[in-house]
C-alpha cells in the first residue's frame, strides 16, 4: 500500500520568488514531509569579478562534495521516499547513484531552455533521474533526442500563491503604478 504522504528530500534554491522554493512549499501544502538542501548555500553565484569567479572555480569540487555528503546524511537520517531536484546545477551523478542504491525515486523539475549551458553536472545527471518534468514542450523533445533520459514529460509552469496574488493598492500606489496594460517578465 502506498503512503498518502511522502518524505521528500528537495534540492534547489530557496530565495523569495524562486520557483524551487514555491515548488517545495507546494509539496509541503499537500501534506508531504520535506527536507530542503539549498543548492545556493553550497555553490553560490557570488562575485562576478574574475577573482571571485576564479575562487569559485577553484573550490567548486570541494563545495559539490559537501553537497554530496549532506545528501548522503539526509538519505540516511531522513530516509526519504523521493529526491526532488529543481534544476540541479550542482547535483553530481554520484548523488543519483546513491539514491538508486537506496531505492529512492529521483525526480527533476527542469525549467530552463537548455540543459547544456548550466554547468558540467546537468547533462551527466539528467539521464540518471527516474523522471524529468520540463516546462518547455521542445525541451521534452530535446532531452529525448540528446540524452538517454528515461522518462521526460511536459509540465506547465505554475505560480506561487504566496507571491502571485491580488493586492490592494493605496491611492499613492495607484498614482505611481496605475496603467491600462503592464508587462511583467523578462526577455
Amino acid at each position: 500500500m502506498k503512503p498518502s504522504h511522502y518524505r521528500i528530500l528537495c534540492i534547489g534554491e530557496t530565495w523569495l520568488g524562486s520557483d524551487a522554493r514555491a515548488s517545495f512549499a507546494a509539496l509541503r501544502r499537500l501534506g508531504h514531509s520535506i527536507q530542503v538542501l539549498d543548492e545556493s548555500k553550497y555553490v553560490t553565484k557570488g562575485s562576478q569579478t574574475p577573482f571571485g569567479k576564479g575562487l569559485r572555480r577553484m573550490f567548486r569540487l570541494a563545495l559539490v562534495n559537501q553537497l554530496k555528503r549532506d545528501v548522503v546524511r539526509s538519505l540516511t537520517e531522513f530516509e526519504p521516499h523521493c529526491l526532488f531536484v529543481f534544476k540541479g546545477n550542482w547535483v553530481h551523478p554520484d548523488i543519483l547513484a546513491e539514491c538508486r542504491a537506496r531505492n529512492v525515486v529521483a525526480i527533476n523539475y527542469y525549467p530552463d531552455v537548455s540543459f547544456l549551458s548550466h554547468g558540467p553536472y546537468i547533462p551527466r545527471s539528467l539521464p540518471l533521474y527516474d523522471h524529468i518534468f520540463n516546462t518547455k514542450t521542445y525541451g521534452v523533445m530535446d532531452m529525448k533526442a540528446q540524452l538517454p533520459a528515461r522518462e521526460v514529460s511536459f509540465l506547465e509552469p505554475g505560480y506561487d500563491p504566496e507571491l502571485h496574488r491580488p493586492v490592494e493598492l493605496t491611492a499613492d500606489e495607484w498614482r505611481v503604478y496605475g496603467c491600462d496594460v503592464a508587462f511583467i517578465g523578462t526577455w
